[in-house]
């Protein structure tokens, strides 16, 4: 299956290719991000991962690494420049979880190109990650950050990912789990991606648990058998979001999206933006185009989606349809192109995900003024409570945090039915 997979992706690669040469710069796409996830890669054969990333930023392949100066294969195949990205050096990641590789996988991932990991660890409980269907225990993660600080030193660039709401969660054992990853790892996490368990309808785990009571606000497991561990009611679940923000804000990280933290430093004299995820940032900027492929990615280019089937027999199919596989914008069909209307939900749905907000001039300038007022409008029970704060200045709006943002879906929903 690897090997069928494996030309799949990399079918996907030519085909890029043949579409972008005709407007691209020398025939290459700039790139400020690669981003190998979608379940876990780690498990993938490295000589794998490497005829990918091959394909896609080598001689012939589609796309160069802006200012590419860490990786030291393929150097004389890649397009520098110092134009792009103010400098910067672009991330090559790949989600790893704990337990899935070895220090040898690991050095050879670092001599292909990649310099950033994210990390799944979820939580540092073995009772939790067990529960959760997890492979990896806690032991599998120190080890992991072990193995990332021997390969790339001190100032190594990784991610982990945490999860609130969990069964078996309490208040205590968050506050532990955030003590245990600030001052036990070692190097320190340089980004923090923290998401709230949403138990989905239709589920095995939702058939574990009974509906929330209205009363108590607790949700009991709903099996007849002792099997599941409470999960943490939805005010417990608030105040470990409001929580969060505030320890991690006194260890000098910065609250920059929803669910996402990016390191500072103790003298904040950092770059703008600091550790931030560059990969994350732009999915957030709805002027952005982004490139994917594989089972069930998306791909935004000249504000055209293009969504893969979500099988591996559906997406060989798909693939074999050469009409439903392009990536250029040669006789696209209405639907995939979105309107400007869906450009503007689009366009506040993420600005307001993130602390930097929305700015309300450019949508005026984009949009109409009649727009923007509109946003306003959509946003004033947000601004009366003190959720949300926008200065008429800069015409700038944004939610505060943490209290606008643990309430973001509320304050976009208003902002949608106004418009």
């Amino acid at each position: 299956m690897n090997a069928q997979y494996e030309e799949a992706l990399l079918t996907e690669l030519y085909r890029i290719a043949g579409s972008i040469s005709s407007f691209s710069k020398n025939g290459k796409i700039p790139l400020q991000s690669i981003y190998f996830g979608g379940g876990t890669p780690s498990l993938a054969p490295v000589e794998t991962i490497s005829k990918i990333l091959e394909h896609a930023i080598g001689e012939n392949g589609p796309f160069y690494l802006v200012n590419d100066q860490t990786s030291n294969v393929n150097a004389n195949s890649r397009t520098k420049t110092n134009d792009d990205n103010n400098g910067s050096t672009a991330e090559v990641s790949i989600e790893m979880d704990p337990g899935t590789f070895t220090i040898e996988k690991l050095q050879k991932l670092k001599e292909i190109g990649f310099n950033r990991i994210s990390l799944g660890v979820q939580s540092f409980d073995d009772a939790i990650l067990e529960h959760m269907g997890r492979f990896h225990r806690s032991a599998d993660v120190f080890a992991a950050v072990d193995m990332i600080e021997k390969v790339f030193g001190e100032d190594a660039n990784y991610s982990i990912d945490l999860i609130t709401g969990v069964p078996g969660l309490t208040l205590a054992k968050w506050a532990e789990t955030l003590q245990i990853t600030t001052t036990q790892l070692s190097p320190q996490p340089s980004h923090m991606s923290v998401y709230d368990l949403q138990i989905e309808q239709g589920t095995v785990f939702s058939s574990w648990y009974q509906e929330q009571d209205a009363v108590t606000g607790t949700r009991t497991s709903a099996s007849s058998f002792n099997r599941t561990l409470p999960l943490p009611t939805e005010d417990e679940c608030a105040f470990m979001y409001k929580y969060t923000a505030g320890y991690l804000r006194s260890k000098q990280y910065e609250h920059y999206e929803v669910s996402s933290y990016a390191y500072r430093g103790v003298t904040d004299d950092s770059e703008k933006g600091g550790k931030r995820s560059k990969h994350n940032q732009i999915y957030w900027e709805p002027s952005s185009s982004w490139y994917a492929i594989g089972v069930g990615a998306t791909s935004f280019v000249d504000g055209r989606l293009v969504a893969r089937p979500k099988t591996l027999v559906d997406y060989y199919e798909w693939l074999n349809d050469n009409d439903k596989s392009k990536h250029s914008t040669d006789e696209v069909e209405e639907n995939e192109l979105l309107l400007d209307d869906e450009l503007l939900t689009d366009l506040v749905m993420k600005r307001l995900r993130t602390i930097d907000g929305l700015d309300l001039k450019g949508v005026e300038d984009r949009f109409g003024n009649e727009r923007a007022s509109t946003i306003l409008e959509g946003a004033t029970l947000g601004l009366e409570i003190g959720l949300a704060e926008y200065d008429s200045r800069t015409k700038i709006l944004r939610l505060k945090d943490p209290e606008g943002m643990l309430f973001s879906n509320s304050i976009i929903s208003s902002i949608f039915a106004a418009l």
